[in-house]
C-alpha cells in the first residue's frame, strides 16, 4: 500500500510542472493569436488619398439663357486622414471640380470651376487582412468661378466667383496593396448654397450646386 502511495505522490508532483508548462504555453499562443488579430485589423495611424474621376451636378443651375437640370464633369480631390486606434480620427480634404454649360455654343460657352477644402471627422474600419473601409463628413470653405467665353467677340470674361461654406460626406473603399500603398473607389456627395438669381424659375428652395462624385485612386499609408 505504501508504495501505491508514494508512486502517487512522485506521479503528482511530476504532473503539477508540466501542467503549468502546458497552461503557459496555451496562454502564450492565445496571447500571440490575439495580437496577430489585432495587428491584422489595426488601422494605419495616417493616410494619404488622392482620386479622380467622373462628377455629376443633380441640381439645376441658371446661366444667363438657360436653365440646366444636370451637368457632368470631372473631378479631382486629394485627402489626409490621421486615426486613432478605435477606429475614429479626423481629416482634411481638398477638392477641385469642372465643368461647361454649353448646350448650344454659339450663344452661350460658360466655364465653371469649384474648389472646396475643409476638415472632417472620419470613421474607418479593416474589413480584413487587406480590405480597409471608411467614411468622413466634414463642413469646410469653398469657392466658384464662373468663366464665359464669348465666342463671337473672341475674349473671355470673367463672370464673378462666388464663395460660400461647402459641405462634403464621403465613403470609399479600398485594397492595400502592401503595408504603405493601397488602390481605392470613393463616392462623394457635396453640396454648395449659391446665391440665387434674380429671376430664378427653378423648382428648388434653397439654391445651389448639388454634386455625386465616384472616384478612384491611390492611397498611402504613413
Amino acid at each position: 500500500m505504501r508504495k501505491y502511495i508514494v508512486h502517487f505522490v512522485l506521479c503528482m508532483l511530476f504532473a503539477i510542472p508540466a501542467k503549468a508548462e502546458i497552461s503557459q504555453r496555451i496562454d502564450a499562443e492565445e496571447n500571440e493569436m490575439t495580437a496577430s488579430r489585432v495587428r491584422m485589423f489595426n488601422n494605419p495611424r495616417n493616410v494619404i488619398k488622392m482620386d479622380a474621376g467622373p462628377s455629376w451636378i443633380v441640381s439645376e443651375v441658371q446661366t444667363p439663357r438657360t436653365i440646366y437640370k444636370s451637368r457632368f464633369g470631372v473631378g479631382l480631390g486629394i485627402d489626409y486622414q490621421h486615426l486613432w486606434r478605435k477606429c475614429i480620427g479626423v481629416g482634411v480634404n481638398y477638392m477641385f471640380y469642372s465643368t461647361s454649360f454649353n448646350h448650344n455654343p454659339i450663344v452661350e460657352d460658360i466655364n465653371m470651376r469649384m474648389h472646396y477644402i475643409g476638415p472632417s471627422f472620419v470613421g474607418s474600419w479593416r474589413l480584413g487582412r487587406k480590405w480597409r473601409a471608411d467614411s468622413s463628413f466634414g463642413v469646410g470653405f469653398s469657392c466658384c468661378i464662373w468663366t464665359d467665353n464669348v465666342i463671337e467677340w473672341h475674349r473671355v470674361d470673367e463672370l464673378e466667383t462666388e464663395y460660400n461654406i461647402g459641405i462634403l460626406g464621403q465613403m470609399g473603399i479600398e485594397y492595400m496593396l502592401s503595408k504603405t500603398v493601397g488602390i481605392g473607389m470613393q463616392y462623394q456627395g457635396f453640396f454648395m448654397p449659391l446665391k440665387e438669381p434674380a429671376n430664378y424659375k427653378g423648382d428648388y428652395d434653397l439654391y445651389g450646386i448639388k454634386r455625386i462624385d465616384a472616384k478612384i485612386g491611390i492611397r498611402f499609408y504613413l
